[in-house]
């Protein structure tokens, strides 16, 4: 498909035409996509890696684009690194290129049109040498390069069925709005059978498993057996965090390749690198099973969007895109069949009426504790559903934990709601803070510290004290006032907090969360004051370990009764970015004067004097 590419200015083409051009210098472009950096779901939009070479394997630009950044998948990014390399080279004797390699037909037509007025000689090849070589070494670092195989989301006979597909985006819509928050099972999965009133009989049986990630939830695997589901469950367990020096070897293989790559990966993405290092000579086994995934739009293929819109088919949110695919012994994956979907529908409508049933249960909880002897506490039922495009009543029958699972002493079997209330990588609830609050109905809260803020229970990664993150934090109800912060993933959440008050020039006198969803009081992304009763406390979070990418927008409430709310939006994350001797966080914008705490406090205190 071809791109749209604008014109040289009338300054850009002087200076090319100013530069004498060498016919055997060439230059070498391309983007690829580095699949290993998805969670596996065949319509997730991979990050990109664009680079610009010199025929002497000198690299002249590398840039990484994550989804959502741009609307063309880098390609204009591409050719304006090129503009900007050829119009202002740093060369001593700058000369135009003789000719210019591209790895994409469109991108090459794209840049032979922009250069056409100085003669440029450009050509697709699908595989540069100097490039080619350079990413089968990157390859070898973060896994594969090249995207799945899948490109249709259902086989042309379901397409031709828009009713059952309906009723199966209904029911996964249901299951999202019903999602308890923190229902991540321990060890267990939720058993599920279906069946028919027509027949009375069990059709078909699940085991299944839900999986979140970056607090949110990130799908679910319905299994065919229990066997399966616990041959397959190390592969999901959480992979123990990379160790400082795998960190390290990640960075310096990379460094052997080119040291900017050591700058364009955010902490997440080395970690996955790390692990897949530490990983990959390890045997993998692939389980047959169905997979739902859930991903923010922004995350997914244009493609994929464009076909479930084209068929009418809705989702709950554009934070939970739901993509549904069956994955065979072998590890590849195809789409689902008619009689899969009518299961599946059952099964999600199932286990939606559970999570509105019996989701206020949900929490962590000791089954067979050994002093104690508590009984198992079996949550679940039966559950009728109308299958719309059946014309017929199918049921659902839910039970967790799975008949016959092995209950050992001590063993916390339950849908995990503590992460709320634990300290990260600490088993237990956090005690209440050592802080005396007295209400005074005169002077207002009276707090006495009794102890000084926590730390975080480990040290900082290797990329914390280099790694800086732009934020801009903007008030809510004066959206024209704002600031631009700067803070190393080092420090913490209470770091922040206490640059927003310099920032803003508040008081610093009463307790605050942070919102990672955007969303206030969301229990399942929030971060609380150290001096709040319960919740994971700020100063334990350092900010390299939240997952803050460019982009993603995240809530700041200061006061919990007049709920000043702060919007925060991460406008870069730069690993290197640390300036030598700079004190952080910083104020680096200032938007707008500050404006009081309490616009109308002397009046109020006049009102209430005057009561008295």
């Amino acid at each position: 498909m071809a791109i749209k590419t604008r014109k040289l200015t009338k300054e850009e083409l002087n200076r090319l035409k100013a530069l004498p051009q060498r016919a055997e210098r060439w230059l070498e472009g391309g983007i690829y996509p580095l699949v290993g950096l998805t969670t596996g779901n065949p319509f997730s939009q991979p990050p990109r890696l664009i680079v610009w070479v010199d025929g002497d394997r000198q690299w002249l630009y590398c840039q990484l684009v994550r989804p959502g950044e741009t609307k063309d998948d880098g390609q204009a990014n591409l050719i304006e690194a090129l503009l900007t390399i050829i119009a202002a080279p740093q060369a001593d004797e700058p000369t135009l290129p003789g000719q210019i390699k591209v790895n994409e037909e469109s991108l090459a037509e794209g840049v032979g049109r922009l250069l056409a007025p100085v003669k440029i000689e450009v050509q697709f090849e699908a595989q540069p040498p100097i490039l080619t070589d350079l990413f089968s070494r990157l390859a070898e670092i973060i896994g594969p390069l090249a995207p799945t195989s899948l490109t249709e989301p259902f086989t042309a006979e379901l397409a031709a069925q828009p009713e059952l597909l309906t009723e199966l985006f209904r029911a996964v819509g249901g299951l999202w709005r019903t999602y308890p928050p923190g229902a991540v099972s321990d060890r267990w999965p939720v058993e599920i059978k279906t069946g028919s009133n027509d027949t009375y009989s069990v059709v078909g049986t699940f085991y299944a498993s839900l999986r979140e990630r970056y607090e949110r939830p990130a799908g679910i695997v319905f299994y065919p057996s229990l066997a399966t589901f616990q041959q397959d469950q190390p592969q999901w367990e959480d992979p123990a965090s990379p160790t400082n020096t795998e960190l390290e070897e990640v960075l310096s293989r990379l460094e052997t390749i080119e040291p900017k790559l050591t700058e364009l990966f955010l902490p997440d993405e080395l970690s996955l690198i790390a692990t897949y290092l530490r990983t990959k000579d390890q045997p993998v086994y692939y389980a047959d099973c169905l997979k739902l995934y859930f991903d923010r739009a922004e995350e997914i293929a244009p493609d994929y969007l464009k076909w479930l819109s084209a068929h009418k088919l809705r989702y709950a949110s554009r934070q939970a895109v739901p993509v549904l695919v069956r994955q065979l012994a072998d590890g590849s994956q195809r789409s689902l069949n008619e009689t899969e979907v009518r299961e599946l529908t059952t099964a999600l409508a199932g286990l939606g009426y559970f999570f509105y049933f019996e989701g206020r249960w949900f929490g962590a909880f000791h089954l067979a504790d050994a002093t104690k002897n508590h009984p198992v506490k079996v949550m679940g039922g039966k559950y009728l559903h109308s299958d719309q495009a059946a014309l017929a009543t199918a049921w659902a029958e839910v039970t967790f934990p799975p008949a016959g699972t092995p209950i050992e002493a001590n063993d916390t079997v339950g849908f995990e709601l503590s992460p709320l209330f634990q300290r990260p990588g600490v088993g237990v609830e956090r005690e209440p803070n050592p802080l005396v609050i007295e209400r005074n109905p005169l002077i207002g809260w009276l707090e006495i510290e009794l102890n000084e803020e926590e730390e975080p229970p480990d040290p900082p990664t290797p990329l914390g004290p280099r790694l800086l993150y732009t934020l801009q934090v903007r008030l809510a109800w004066l959206p024209n006032i704002w600031r631009r912060i700067e803070i190393r993933g080092d420090q913490t959440l209470v770091d922040l907090h206490h640059i927003i008050q310099e920032a803003f020039g508040w008081d610093d006198d009463h307790l605050y969360s942070f919102f990672l969803s955007g969303q206030r009081w969301d229990r399942r992304s929030e971060y609380v004051s150290p001096w709040a009763d319960d919740g994971r406390s700020a100063a334990l979070y350092r900010l390299e370990s939240l997952h803050l990418r460019p982009g993603l927008e995240f809530l700041y409430l200061f006061d919990y009764g007049d709920e000043l709310q702060h919007l925060i939006k991460v406008e870069a994350v730069r690993l290197g970015g640390v300036l030598p001797g700079q004190d952080y966080p910083r104020i680096t914008f200032t938007q707008g004067q500050n404006v009081p705490q309490y616009p109308n406090w002397s009046d109020e205190d006049d009102e209430d004097s005057e009561e008295l």
